[in-house]
């Protein structure tokens, strides 16, 4: 089942979310936590499995990120995973301390610090170095950007829900059907804020089904 991403979306766990070209979507979880998925991206909800794309996540409390071949897990950060075709993976930490462990055990875990990046190929971890200049502050910034768009919610009744889908282009994939989505989102998720009326635009096309 495709639906139509709309801001204050529920989400449930099992539930997939792609981005195009000109989109970037920020998912909320009741943790406190947030995920900003980028254009061209793919992820699962659950705690966040991303197949393909960038992520930028912060958290204030455990968060973990899982791919392939890397499972990132933070106590409070924000920090960049990047899959690319290829299967080629990129860490960048920005905030306090993300453990990256494999989860064949291939390696073992590391402790990546602020401007630390770990690259991967596949199931190899190739190395463990310093970010780009400026990549870190950029990360920062984005981020920064995203949350000043959209806002936070309070009292959020769903494991997750999308705070926004910024641009026309997302689609989340679940098998619930889009009349329940409709009747447990607004049975369940506080009036929207006026701000959410502030996005771009109104986001996305129509559902079908698969």
């Amino acid at each position: 089942m495709l639906l139509r991403v709309t801001p204050g979306m529920a989400l449930q766990a099992g539930d997939e979310l792609r981005t195009d070209a000109r989109s970037t979507a920020v998912v909320s979880f009741f943790s406190g936590a947030r995920a900003y998925v980028q254009p061209n991206s793919q992820v699962q909800l659950g705690s966040l499995l991303v197949y393909l794309g960038e992520v930028l996540v912060k958290a204030r409390g455990y968060f973990r990120v899982d791919t392939k071949y890397a499972t990132a897990a933070s106590e409070g950060t924000e920090y960049l995973v990047r899959v690319d075709p290829g299967e080629r993976l990129q860490v960048t930490v920005a905030e306090d301390r993300v453990s990256l462990s494999s989860p064949n055990l291939a390696w073992p875990k590391k402790s990546l610090g602020v401007g630390q990046t770990a690259r991967l190929s596949g199931p190899d971890l190739l190395d463990i170095g310093l970010a780009a200049p400026g990549e870190v502050e950029a990360i920062r910034n984005r981020i920064d950007s995203l949350d000043q768009i959209v806002p936070s919610y309070a009292g959020i009744g769903t494991a997750l829900l999308v705070g926004a889908a910024i641009t026309a282009g997302a689609v989340a994939i679940g098998s619930q059907s889009h009349n329940e989505r409709e009747h447990d989102r607004r049975r369940r998720t506080p009036d929207r804020p006026a701000a959410d009326d502030a996005s771009p635009q109104d986001p996305l096309g129509p559902a079908r089904r698969r």
